[in-house]
């Protein structure tokens, strides 16, 4: 069974830099 993690990510205004910190938060491993 796999586990299930939540992200939260605040942001107001910076929709700029979103896709790069959605493509760096799924690039992430959890161990």
């Amino acid at each position: 069974m796999s586990e299930l993690i939540s992200v939260i990510i605040p942001t107001y205004q910076h929709a700029s830099v979103l896709s790069k910190t959605l493509d760096s938060v799924l690039a992430q491993t959890y161990d």
